[in-house]
């Protein structure tokens, strides 16, 4: 068996094709392994951004205290929990990386952050919907493994699974802390 070295812009090949991956940005190699582990782990957040279809939705946050509680806050509406694992936070604002198929439009467990966002685009693919959505000043993708149709400009209720998130340093943009185990 030879090796092949396939250099690609399109995420979804190199998902589908490789066994090993390589994520250069300006000539710089930011990680190297094997396509599972670049993918469950990406080190820095142009590589999970890079390594999810549709793309990884990055958002900025800060972190506040609430009496005893640690916050990190996106917005307004997205304000997530984070006491359990706040004794690794050390800095004040971080990138949270969201893949696109841990939005939902109910609450799969009771954790579950809403928030309202609208329909800016929809689009089949295959047996999938991916919907692009506008809550407030960000934007988010959305990923349905079924095949829906809403129509463009209809509000809808978001549902974020604050316990799978991906935090990169806002400095570094190295990956801080992954909030699970399996994807």
């Amino acid at each position: 068996g030879g090796v092949v070295v396939y250099a690609t812009p399109e995420p979804v090949d190199a998902l589908s094709m490789s066994t090993h991956v390589a994520y250069f940005e300006s000539g710089n190699l930011l990680q190297y392994g094997e396509l599972e582990d670049v993918y469950r782990k990406p080190q820095q957040v142009e590589v999970g951004a890079y390594f999810s279809y549709p793309t990884m939705n990055i958002m900025e946050a800060r972190v506040i205290q609430d009496g005893d509680r640690t916050l990190l806050k996106v917005s307004d509406q997205i304000c997530m929990d984070v006491t359990s694992f706040a004794h690794q936070l050390q800095e004040d604002e971080y990138l949270v990386g969201v893949r696109a198929y841990n939005l939902h439009t109910h609450a799969e467990s009771q954790n579950m952050i809403p928030f309202q966002a609208t329909l800016e685009l929809s689009e089949e693919l295959g047996s999938d919907t991916e919907l692009h959505l506008k809550p407030a000043d960000l934007q988010f993708v959305m990923l349905m493994q079924e095949v829906v149709r809403y129509p463009v400009g209809t509000n809808m209720t978001v549902y974020m699974d604050p316990s799978r998130l991906f935090l990169y340093s806002k400095q570094t943009k190295n990956l801080v802390l992954k909030t699970f185990s399996q994807d």
